[in-house]
Order: structure tokens, then C-alpha cells, then sequence
């Protein structure tokens, strides 16, 4: 009760934890304090250090747009830093994907937008025309020793769906020169295809469950 009357006082919206898949009890108690499982696993990916022993993290060329391999095809793929005049288009994007809470999707971009202490947005073009985005948030954690970050949302359209490794990679690039720690993502227990994704992305199971609490004006589902 205290540390959720501490964030309204600060203005955070949403109250976020990680258990262990193990401790039952631990969940029963989160639960009972109002804490929603919305069945996601939480992976993470160290950054302070190469992930893997052949990691290379994107260079310039691959933010400028210069012809980058992805799947059978070179494609030329470029990362764009979204503006307030790109907020209409996300926001198109983020209806796209089926994200919830639209009718609060042009504030929060707003405000990520022209805030970088809270994170990074970038669209995602495919010759010359936007396919996707990737919002990338900052945090702080004792945990992972300093500032870490969650990839917030990637979406793609359809016809962009091999970019989802080059993306992966795109976000841990920017995340290192950012100085961030460790990077996590969730993904519904259910989308093996995802896990498997981020998994050949180094990042790794926590073997934990995430759970939320609303704690301000701005609910889920508005």
C-alpha cells in the first residue's frame, strides 16, 4: 500500500513486478493485492557485455538505411527517430497491432516523443515506406546494476515480418549506446514463435511471471 500511494504521488500509472514461476505464494499474495497475471513471460538480454561471443552490435550504415540482408532479399531498412509529426502514423500502427488502450495512444507517444528521458521511438521503413516501429522505454534497476530498459512494443506488418531479427538487433545497438544494462521484453506464454525469436536474439527466460497493477487514471482498456 505504501509503495503504490509513493508512485501516485509520482505519477506512475502502472505498477510492475516479476515472480518467480516456482513461488506460488508469492503470486497468491500479489493477486490478492490486486496484481493482474496477464500471462507474458519476461526475457531478458545483457548489454553491458556481447551477448554472444560473435555479437556485432549495428553499425552507422544500418540506422542511414543502407541495403541490409534480411531473409532472401536485400532490403534497404531504415530506422527513423519518430517526431510529433509521425504521432498520427503511429498511432495508426499501434491500431494495427491491436494494442490496447487507444484512446490514451496519442498522449503517451507525446510525451516519449519529446521526453528522452523516457525512451526512444523509431519507425520502421522498408524502402522509403513505414512497415513498423519499435518503442524502447528506460528504467532503473538495482538487479541488472544501473539503467535497463523494456522493449515496449515492436510491431510489423505482414509483409515486413523478416525485419523482426534486423529489429531485435537495431534496438540492442541502440540500447548499448544508450548505456543500458540489460533490456527485457514480454511476450505471451503462449507465442512460441516470439520466445524463439528473442531467444536467438540472446535473450534469455527468467523463469519468471510479470504481473501489473493499475494504479492511475489512465486504465488498460480506455
Amino acid at each position: 500500500a505504501w509503495a503504490e500511494a509513493m508512485c501516485r504521488e509520482l505519477g506512475v500509472k502502472a505498477l510492475h513486478l516479476e515472480v518467480e514461476q516456482a513461488n506460488a505464494k508469492a503470486r497468491a499474495l500479489y493477486l490478492a493485492l490486486g496484481f493482474v497475471d496477464y500471462n507474458h513471460y519476461l526475457m531478458t538480454c545483457w548489454l553491458n557485455k556481447p551477448p554472444a561471443a560473435d555479437y556485432q552490435p549495428p553499425q552507422e550504415n544500418f540506422v542511414t538505411g543502407q541495403p541490409v540482408q534480411a531473409g532472401d532479399d536485400a532490403l534497404t531498412i531504415t530506422f527513423t527517430p519518430a517526431q510529433n509529426t509521425d504521432i498520427e502514423r503511429l498511432v495508426e500502427l499501434r491500431q494495427e497491432a491491436g494494442t490496447e488502450g487507444q484512446a490514451n495512444s496519442h498522449a503517451a507517444l507525446e510525451q516519449v516523443i519529446n521526453n528522452s528521458s523516457l525512451g526512444r521511438v523509431w519507425l520502421i521503413e522498408m524502402d522509403n515506406q513505414a512497415v513498423g516501429y519499435v518503442a524502447v522505454t528506460f528504467s532503473y534497476s538495482l538487479e541488472f546494476h544501473g539503467r535497463d530498459a523494456l522493449l515496449d512494443e515492436l510491431y510489423l506488418r505482414p509483409e515486413a515480418q523478416a525485419l523482426g531479427k534486423p529489429s531485435l538487433k537495431f534496438a540492442q545497438g541502440q540500447g548499448q549506446a544508450l548505456g543500458v544494462n540489460a533490456l527485457h521484453a514480454e511476450m505471451a506464454r503462449a507465442n512460441i514463435a516470439a520466445q524463439n525469436l528473442y531467444r536467438a536474439a540472446d535473450f534469455e527466460d527468467d523463469d519468471s511471471y510479470l504481473m501489473t497493477k493499475w494504479i492511475g487514471k489512465m486504465m488498460r482498456d480506455a
